[in-house]
């Protein structure tokens, strides 16, 4: 059985104190080092989350950019190859213009020479009728 006595007392006053001790040595130092630890890992993950969002809002900037980037190399390839394609029509019109030329002084030559030749044959056919006279005949036409 229990008794109570001067020793109980005595019990319950020493664990208070053991308490009041451990408390004050040990639990509050181990809470306040907890505590601190919490907030440094409060302060790490607000840190992360803010550093997520400025990464989120520069890689939006980022895309954003280049976007335009493309729009404006588009905008600019399609302004180059309407000037060439301008460039290239303005080149086969005055190859086109030259060939007309080139075909038009090929013409007028060649009529030169046909009549040349005209000329040339006119001036013989009297020799070369009296040569086939002359051989269908048999005998010298004169």
């Amino acid at each position: 059985m229990l008794n109570i006595n001067v020793t109980l007392f005595i019990q319950i006053a020493n664990f208070l104190i053991l308490l009041y001790i451990l408390n004050k040595i040990l639990y509050r130092p181990i809470r306040g080092i907890l505590k601190k630890r919490q907030e440094t890992v409060d302060e790490f993950t607000r840190r992360i989350e803010e550093l997520d969002r400025e990464v989120e809002a520069a890689l939006e900037r980022f895309q954003a950019e280049l976007r335009e980037a493309r729009r404006a190399g588009r905008k600019k390839v399609q302004a180059l190859k309407e000037e060439a394609f301008k460039e290239e029509k303005s080149l086969l019109d005055e190859a086109k213009k030259e060939a007309e030329k080139l075909i038009a002084s090929i013409r007028e030559k060649i009529k030169e020479e046909i009549s040349q030749a005209r000329e040339q044959l006119r001036g013989q056919i009297q020799i070369f009728s009296l040569q086939l006279a002359e051989k269908i005949l048999g005998r010298s036409v004169k």
